[in-house]
């Protein structure tokens, strides 16, 4: 039986964790660190991409489990 979990949740979760013990009680360290939101998609695609590259139609897959269209996987994905 499927049964599908929800990596939002677990992703936010384990995010708010990583802040928390990155700023404490100094939110001002902010200025500090920085996270690139794109390079951050591309490695996150990347990542799932390399997984499935044995599915057929693994950029199909990957478009999927991300809700993006498969351009964007290739996109992402040249090596």
């Amino acid at each position: 039986m499927k049964q599908d979990i929800n990596l939002n949740a677990e992703l936010r979760e384990w995010f708010g964790k990583q802040m928390s013990a990155l700023l404490k009680d100094n939110p001002q360290d902010i200025r500090k660190h920085y996270l690139d939101l794109d390079e951050a998609k591309k490695d996150l695609i990347q990542i799932v991409y390399d997984r499935v590259i044995t599915l057929p139609d693994s950029a199909k897959q990957t478009a999927d489990f991300f809700c993006i269209s498969r351009k964007t996987v290739y996109n992402y994905t040249k090596k």
